[in-house]
């Protein structure tokens, strides 16, 4: 069963061995429908518009597939979403930092979140610490 699975890319191995560790049975191949809808939800928080929706299942091209996820690596409601949400995870908000080290940290995760060869380590690693993006007369926690 894991043997069979479908694979495009190398994170397609991580998952099936990750899979196959929960003895999970990996899902059948969803159809176009499905595809770009959860695709356009994934990776940038929105639906696809009806003349999206049309022109990927009008597409006859075998990478199809590959080709509208680069593109919506490209569209700015993916950075928005990504922002967005790598925000809530470090916590960005005017309750725990003062409001310029807020909007610096805030516009650092946004640039990376532009800069889609980063992975998530990378980006937890060169994150700079809010009170060295701003200088600030006392630390945020003592």
């Amino acid at each position: 069963m894991f043997a069979e699975a479908v694979r495009h890319s190398y994170i397609d191995d991580l998952v099936l061995k990750k899979l196959k560790t929960l003895n999970i049975p990996p899902s059948p191949q969803c159809n176009d429908h499905e595809f770009i809808r959860r695709a356009f939800l994934d990776a940038a928080g929105v639906l696809p518009t009806p003349e999206e929706i049309k022109a990927f299942l009008g597409d006859k091209a075998p990478d199809k597939r590959a080709k509208l996820i680069d593109k919506l690596l490209d569209r700015p409601e993916f950075v928005d979403y990504w922002a967005y949400y790598w925000s809530d995870v470090f916590l960005v908000s005017s309750r725990t930092l003062p409001q310029p080290a807020m909007w610096s940290f805030y516009q650092f995760i946004r640039q990376a979140s532009r800069t889609t060869n980063r992975g998530t380590s990378s980006l937890a690693k060169s994150s700079p610490p809010a009170a060295a993006t701003c200088k600030m007369a006392q630390p945020i926690i003592s």
